[in-house]
């Protein structure tokens, strides 16, 4: 058996080995199936009974049985002529071994002849590796042949015998008719057998592309070797079946395509020394990546290298302004214009004789303006008729060194105050030296000889401020200006022409962008290249801003020429930028113009009472004679508004009753009828309330009076 192995390994190596030096393996295709058969199967038997099985049969000498067969095969051809190939399969078999005995029984103690049939059945399931040579004869009729390495997996029997003759009479001794009736695995069955087959096959297509075929074969398996160890029992088998095979096309081979590419990385510097762009190549690499497609094998040349891009910095400073109208009751609406129209008016503006200096400081505040002596000799007060309440409070100084040298006879006293607080507690000196300043002034300035001026200190002022308040506190660090001549601290009263705009307020809103930190803005306002009005700053601009047309009436326009305004940025680096220039349209309704184009006119007085001290609503003297002044003003078809204002300090509730209070107190003492007298409290502030000067003046009753002019 081993020799025939070894023959049978040598001739099929050495024939593939052949074929594979004379094909062309191009044209070899791999092939893929699934396989089945249906066997009829001779039993060479030449045994008594099975090994410890006992059995009288005289002798087995053949059998005969069916089986079946299915499994996997695998062929790759060398060439057209010859095709190894490989079998995996499963084989399930049944086969019968009978033999009939010629023999003698006794029946009635009389020797009957008597036939014993003595029966195997066997069944045997194994696995088959199958090598083989496809050798193809003509066209699609081929002659294969290989051997079969049989894998014992399991091997059964069942046996008995039986006496057949004579029918229906007569015995074993065991007093049946049925004798050695044994079943179970077969005994000393061969784990592995070898098994040479042969067989021929006929191949037909079963598509265009020839990839899939189906081969019905017929074939014989010699069996070569026993299926029990020391028996002489072999099986061999006829079998008719079909391969089922796929042969898959092989690709085709594929098409070389060379290809270049660039990786090219760029740094980009930006720098505000650089300038002008420019590329600075780096050095260069090479490899290569390998690819396919279906049909191309792409080879390509990678080449990278990193360059520098230097570009000048373009540095981000950027802003935009945008105006907008805001009207008495602080709403706002588009800017359609301004509009400025000029009345008749007598202006009366109360002198607040207080002097306010900082925390533990007797140095004169730079909000109060200091002139020289020759500015002091031009000094008028009608100059100050178109000021800001605020702006004529803080000529207070001139305008009482003008007033002392228009009657020579007065004489002013000086209370020097601190708030007894902190580092002013108990400061005496302090509240001296404040006085001095201020009497220095007076005399340097204004010529006023320092007999006519006496002084006193405080701590506390007469009448002070809430000094459980910061702003009450600060109120009360002052100088008070107090003199037996009305004259020298009454208001002011101008009669000059008063312009009245629409919209009262401007606000503009500021948009800025920067890579660096802004040092400085400027808002301008220019009317044919003349500055009408400059706002400026340090760091970035507020959000917004807003030009106070009824206030600030020195910087009205005086044509009808268009206003243009933009925005200047500076950062820390020493770049500058201007928006875009926008326009505002000037429309002036001079009274001339009125009274040329025949348009209804009237007359505007104002009037502001001498200031409530803290927390008062009664009119004293100096406000009763005042209110007399205002009624000589109202005719018969004027129109009266009194509005009453309280600061900051106090709650909202209780400074509206305030207000209300010193309305009621204003309209009384006038005796009118209808009119409209309003009250806004902590609501609507007049004047800056974070400085003692603007609370002061918020304490106040306005008096508007609209008189019509008859033509």
């Amino acid at each position: 058996m081993k020799i025939l192995t070894s023959v049978v390994v040598y001739f099929v190596l050495t024939m593939v080995l052949y074929c594979q030096g004379a094909s062309d393996s191009n044209n070899l295709r791999m092939r893929y199936g699934i396989t089945g058969s249906y066997g009829l199967d001779y039993h060479s038997v030449n045994f008594q009974k099975l090994p410890g099985v006992p059995n009288c049969c005289p002798r087995f000498e053949n059998g005969k049985g069916d089986g079946f067969a299915f499994g996997l095969l695998f062929e790759k051809p060398v060439n057209s002529f010859l095709i190894p190939g490989l079998r995996i399969t499963y084989n399930s078999i049944w086969g019968k071994l009978s033999d009939n005995e010629n023999s003698f029984v006794s029946i009635d103690n009389i020797p009957t002849a008597a036939v014993i049939e003595h029966n195997i059945d066997a069944e045997f399931n194994y696995l088959g590796f199958e090598p083989y040579i496809e050798i193809n004869v003509i066209s699609s009729l081929s002659l294969f042949g290989g051997l079969q390495l049989a894998y014992n997996v399991s091997s059964n029997y069942s046996q008995e015998e039986e006496l057949k003759q004579p029918v229906n009479r007569g015995t074993f001794e065991n007093g049946l008719r049925i004798r050695n009736k044994k079943s179970g695995e077969i005994p000393d069955g061969t784990k592995l057998g070898y098994n040479p087959f042969l067989g021929l096959k006929m191949s037909f297509p079963l598509n265009s592309s020839n990839s899939l075929s189906a081969s019905p074969e017929f074939l014989m398996l010699y069996g070569l070797s026993n299926i029990v160890k020391n028996l002489d029992w072999k099986i061999s088998s006829w079998r008719l079946g079909l391969a089922l095979t796929y042969a898959p096309h092989p690709s085709p081979p594929l098409k070389e395509v060379l290809e270049k590419k660039y990786n090219i990385d760029t740094i980009t510097i930006k720098s505000e020394d650089i300038a002008k762009s420019s590329v600075i190549q780096g050095k260069e690499t090479t490899s290569k990546e390998v690819g396919q497609t279906a049909q191309f094998l792409i080879i390509t040349e990678v080449i990278r290298r990193t360059d520098t891009l230097l570009v000048p910095k373009s540095v981000l400073l950027d802003a935009s302004v945008k105006a907008v109208a805001v009207n008495n009751d602080g709403k706002e609406s588009d800017l359609a214009g301004l509009n400025i129209e000029e009345f008749l008016s007598t202006k009366m503006t109360p002198l607040l004789n207080y002097i306010f200096f900082e925390n533990n400081s007797s140095v004169l505040p730079v909000r109060y303006r200091q002139i020289t002596s020759e500015e002091a000799n031009r000094f008028t007060l009608k100059q100050l008729f178109n000021e800001s309440t605020l702006d004529v409070y803080y000529d207070v100084l001139n305008i009482i060194g003008y007033r002392m040298n228009q009657e020579p006879g007065s004489a002013i006293h000086l209370t020097g105050c601190n708030s007894d607080e902190g580092q002013e507690k108990s400061n005496i000196l302090l509240s001296e030296k404040r006085a001095e300043v201020v009497k220095d002034y007076l005399v340097r300035i204004w010529k006023i000889t320092p007999a006519r001026i006496s002084i006193v200190s405080h701590n506390l002022p007469e009448k002070p401020s809430n000094i459980s308040k910061d702003d009450g506190i600060a109120e009360n660090r002052r100088v008070e200006l107090r003199s037996d001549n009305f004259k020298i601290t009454e208001p002011i009263m101008i009669s000059d022409t008063l312009r009245v705009t629409n919209p009262p307020v401007i606000k503009f809103y500021y948009n800025c962008s920067s890579d660096y930190e802004i040092r400085d803005w400027k808002l301008n306002i220019i009317q044919k290249n003349q500055t009408v009005k400059m706002v400026s700053g340090s760091g970035k601009p507020p959000a917004t801003n807003q030009w106070t047309l009824d206030i600030e009436k020195n910087t009205l326009p005086t044509n009808d020429n268009a206003l243009e305004f933009f925005l200047e940025l500076t950062d820390i680096k020493g770049h500058k930028f201007s928006s875009d220039k926008k326009v505002i349209t000037v429309e002036q309704k001079s009274i001339t113009k009125k009274k040329d184009e025949r348009i209804g006119d009237k007359r505007i007085d104002k009037f502001s009472l001498i200031l409530f001290d803290y927390n008062e609503s009664s009119l004293n003297k100096e406000n009763l004679s005042i209110t007399k002044i205002i009624k000589n003003s109202i005719s018969k078809n004027s129109n009266v508004l009194i509005e009453g204002f309280t600061d900051r300090i106090g709650e909202p509730d209780y400074n509206l009753q305030l207000s209300q209070g010193r309305a009621k107190s204003v309209e009384k003492a006038l005796n009118l009828g209808l009119h409209s007298t309003s009250a806004f409290g902590s609501s609507k502030f007049l004047y800056n309330n974070d400085l003692p000067e603007g609370r002061f003046y918020c304490r106040t009753v306005n008096v508007t009076i609209e008189t019509p002019i008859e033509k």
